[in-house]
């Protein structure tokens, strides 16, 4: 029973944690913008250079707010510890 209850707060942690990591994967990428756009500005590269990493940013970033909106549908953050438990029973049963 006991590890039932460690295994749910674990899930949980979990996935607070990967939620957390995402959104700073979206912030560096904002940062990396940033930089890119700083690059240019001072004539480092070109402006086909530009358009071209910031496509690229737009479909990353894309791929990153797609990918925390499917977790969070497939796991709401608002789930209780008994749904946690009742989804972790589920799993190691």
């Amino acid at each position: 029973m006991f590890w039932k209850i460690w295994v749910t707060q674990i899930f949980g942690f979990l996935e607070v944690a990967f939620n957390n990591f995402l959104l700073i994967a979206l912030g560096s990428l904002s940062e990396l913008e940033t930089q890119i756009i700083i690059a240019k500005n001072l004539n480092y590269m070109v402006q086909k250079q530009l358009e071209t990493y910031l496509l690229e940013l737009v479909i990353i970033r894309k791929m990153i707010i797609g990918l925390k909106k499917s977790l969070n549908k497939w796991v709401p953050d608002r789930l209780q510890i008994t749904d946690r438990f009742n989804i972790s029973r589920a799993i190691w049963s």
